[in-house]
Parts: structure tokens; C-alpha cells; sequence
């Protein structure tokens, strides 16, 4: 009213007023309707008009995702609220900005859902390749190589042991292959996996992510030795997109996880991996090395909640939690920093892997990247005709770098958008991530990418809180 007043020299009419007033409905109404929708819902569940829904819910739903959860969605009705320009907004400090004051203005919500579901589609399409793609002969693995046997008695002669002897003579393969294809591709191939492993335990840690599939990284882990990256890394992708936290405050880790994350990649997958690439002359130690990388990425959740756990208890033995200040430690944003290091290590650890390993097949006369890479048979022909086992594992090995790759790429383009959706970025800062994502596969890595992107979209949300 006071804009449009100093428009008007004459004063403002009935009708003007009418019409500023409904302009102001307008603007209003969707963000009401969207309050009282959610009012309702909550007074449905709270009222238990249905009582199997609400017991469900009340008792066994809630409890689990936490009170973070709550607050996001108490909060939306606030940050969507207007702001009246002729008067001074004073500065409060507040972890989650109104919408108008971030960097962009949120893409609407039939927009990001068609989105969504369109790249889950993208997702499943891969996860359908994969399906037609992994033909592992079972039957004839158990050996160590084409001749050697394996012993490891770790399990008896349980179903366990010889389903890890299985997983142990799969990986003989292309450590003993004489192409030397073979063994570079998988040389570059595994330590890839940092990324994955470390952003699954980050992000099974976070605050906004607790009470979903998210927080249980060793499902992932584990499935990554049973099912492949190739696999698991497009569901991954599927579930992040659907119930990935998009709260601000939900960003928050855990500081002393955030510490414990470099030693337990070092200790739990980074030397498994070494040592089982290394070749060596005593056997027997070199399958049991093997047969321990079998459980080198769920033993880095292991190792991350063991050593969480022991720095969480001496820095309470030091000095005892007050519960008032426990629960704003959320808003203090201390794990950014110690994040940012391990994201750094993850970073400059792969891409060295990446850049040394192409450098040698460069320079090498028996090695073809584009073949090794993307010299693929057909996953929807019937009969490949291999003629070796060893041919027959180096292609399973390509196919699951390269579904993992199309997760990595797909993934890390979609957590960019959610970003710009959101409004955290503006959309000329998404297109720039987005072409250094694609860069980055060549110049650094899959890994190394996703560990930098990771990076720097740790940093832009923890900035938005003022």
C-alpha cells in the first residue's frame, strides 16, 4: 500500500485499495493453502482419526527419524514468508535463511518432481543392465587363478567360507591375468571406491539423515562385496534422491566422526587394498590379504564407529555435555573443517591413482584405455562367447565400472540440481559444477570428482546459515 501510494499524487481510491489487497492474497494464498494442508495432516495424525495409521506413525515412525525431522517440517511454513520492503529486517542470527534471502529463488515443486522421477527412471535403467550384464560363472570359481588352490580357514567349511572363496578366486583372476589390461584396469578401478565408501559413511552420519536407509552405511558397504558398485551405487543414488535430508541444519556430522573418517578409510580400505594389489611370493598371505578386502568397506563403518565412540567418551570424561548445549551443537558448524580434510585426502589419494595409472597405460604398448574401458559386449545379447573364465571376469569388472561410473556421474549432476533447486545456488554456478563435474572424470576421476564436488557442496550449505 505504502508502494503503490507513492504512485499515486491524487491518493489511493476504493478500488486501488481493492486491488492491492488482492495482489497481496495472491501472493499469499499457495503458501496458506500449503499451512493449512500440512495443519491438517498433523492434526489427523495427532487426533488419530485413523488409528492404525496414527499408532504406526506415533509409535514406531517417529521415534526413529528424530527431532530434526520435525523441525524441517515445522519450518517450511516459515521460511516461505514475506517481507515487508519499507521496513528494516533486523539481522537474528538463524541457521535456515527465509526464501528470499537465498541465492536463488526455488524451483517449483512440479518441476523438481518431474526431475526426480525422471533420473530414478535413468537410475533403474541401469540397475536393468546390470541385471543383464552380471554373468558370473559360479561353478567354476573357487580357485586361486586358473590352477592354484585357495585355503582360508577363517570359516571353516561353512557355506560362508566357500561363498568368500568364491569372492577371493574372482579377484585371482585379473591379479594373475598376462594382459596387462587386465590388472591396470583393476588397479585403477578399486581405489575409486574411496569416495563411495567414505561419502556413504558421512552421510549415514548425518543429522537430517537419521531414520532413513541413508543412516545404515554398512547396507551399502556390505552390498558393494555381494552385489558390486555397479549395483548398489544407481540404488544408492535412487534412495538418496527420494529421501536424501534437504534441511540445513540436517548437514551436521558429527564432529568426532568426522575425525575418525581419514584413519578408518587408511586402516580399513586404503592398506586392504594395497596389499592385495601387491604381489608377492608367499600365497598364502597374499589370499588371506585378499580374502580380507572382501570386508574392507563395511569395516570402515566398523572402524569409524569405534573410534567415534572412543574420542565421543574422552571428551566427556574431560569435560561433561551440558544437554542445553548439545542440542544447538548442531548450528556451530565445527565438522566443517575437520570434513573438508577428509574430502581433501579422498581427493588427492584417487586422483593420483587415476592420473599415475593413465600415464602408464599412455605410455604402455599393450594397453588400450578406450577398449579396457568401454570395449563392452552387448548386456542384452544372449551369448557373449568368451573363450576364457579370465576373459569372462575382466568384463564383469568393466561392466561394474562402468554402471558405477554412470551412477557417479548421474548422482553427483543430480545432488548439483538439488542444489539449485533449492535455491542454495544460483543457476550459473550449477552449470559451472556441473561442467567440472564432467571434466573431472577425465582430468582426476570418478573418485576424485565426487570427493571434490562432495567438498564444496559440504561449504555452500554450511554458508547459507547466518
Amino acid at each position: 500500500m505504502v508502494f503503490q501510494a507513492d504512485n499515486y499524487i491524487w491518493g489511493l481510491g476504493t478500488q486501488d485499495i481493492l486491488d492491492i489487497f488482492t495482489e497481496t492474497q495472491s501472493a499469499r494464498h499457495e503458501r496458506a493453502e500449503m499451512i493449512v494442508r500440512e495443519a491438517h495432516k498433523r492434526q489427523a495424525i495427532d487426533a488419530y482419526e485413523d488409528p492404525i495409521t496414527s499408532t504406526i506413525i506415533q509409535t514406531l515412525i517417529m521415534p526413529q527419524l528424530g527431532n530434526e525431522y520435525v523441525f524441517n517440517r515445522l519450518g517450511k511454513g516459515f521460511t516461505g514468508a514475506s517481507k515487508l520492503e519499507y521496513l528494516p529486517v533486523p539481522h537474528r542470527a538463524r541457521a535456515v535463511p527465509f526464501a528470499d534471502e537465498l541465492p536463488a529463488k526455488p524451483v517449483p515443486e512440479s518441476v523438481s518432481s518431474a526431475v526426480r522421477w525422471g533420473f530414478v527412471g535413468g537410475m533403474g535403467l541401469v540397475l536393468v543392465i546390470t541385471k543383464k550384464a552380471w554373468r558370473l560363472p559360479f561353478s567354476r570359481l573357487g580357485g586361486w587363478g586358473e590352477s592354484g588352490s585357495i585355503v582360508i580357514p577363517w570359516l571353516g567349511g561353512t557355506p560362508a567360507s566357500q561363498f568368500l572363496k568364491a569372492l577371493v578366486s574372482i579377484f585371482s583372476y585379473p591379479l594373475l591375468d598376462k594382459d596387462p589390461s587386465v590388472k591396470w584396469h583393476l588397479i585403477n578401478f578399486l581405489p575409486q571406491l574411496i569416495s563411495p565408501i567414505l561419502i556413504y559413511t558421512i552421510e549415514g552420519y548425518r543429522l537430517g539423515n537419521q531414520g532413513s536407509l541413508l543412516a545404515l552405511p554398512s547396507l551399502f558397504t556390505a552390498g558393494m562385496q555381494v552385489q558390486g558398485i555397479g549395483r548398489i551405487g544407481p540404488l544408492y543414488a535412487i534412495l538418496s534422491a527420494v529421501f536424501g535430508t534437504e534441511s540445513i541444519p540436517g548437514r551436521t556430522v558429527p564432529k568426532e566422526v568426522a575425525m575418525s573418517l581419514v584413519p578408518a578409510v587408511t586402516l580399513g580400505f586404503a592398506l586392504p587394498t594395497i596389499m592385495s594389489l601387491w604381489p608377492t611370493a608367499n600365497v598364502r598371505a597374499w589370499q588371506h590379504w585378499v580374502a580380507l578386502w572382501q570386508f574392507a568397506p563395511p569395516l570402515v563403518n566398523v572402524l569409524t564407529a569405534l573410534f567415534s565412540t572412543g574420542l565421543r567418551r574422552l571428551r566427556q570424561r574431560r569435560s561433561p555435555p551440558d544437554e542445553h548445549e548439545k542440542e544447538f551443537e548442531r548450528y556451530k558448524k565445527r565438522d566443517v573443517p575437520v570434513l573438508q580434510r577428509a574430502y581433501m585426502y579422498a581427493f588427492a589419494v584417487q586422483s593420483t591413482v587415476h592420473i599415475a595409472t593413465m600415464a602408464y597405460a599412455w605410455s604402455h604398448p599393450d594397453i588400450s584405455i578406450a577398449k579396457t574401458f568401454f570395449g563392452l559386449p552387448n548386456p542384452f545379447k544372449a551369448e557373449w562367447n568368451l573363450p576364457s573364465l579370465s576373459q569372462q571376469l575382466a568384463t564383469f569388472f568393466r561392466y561394474d565400472a562402468v554402471t558405477a561410473l554412470a551412477a557417479y556421474v548421474g548422482g553427483n549432476l543430480y545432488s548439483v540440481w538439488e542444489l539449485r533447486r533449492l535455491g542454495y545456488i544460483k543457476t550459473r554456478s550449477a552449470l559451472k559444477a556441473a561442467l567440472a563435474v564432467m571434466a573431472g572424470q577425465v582430468l582426476v576421476g570418478p573418485g576424485a570428482t565426487w570427493a571434490a564436488l562432495w567438498s564444496w557442496r559440504e561449504g555452500v550449505i554450511a554458508d547459507l546459515s547466518q
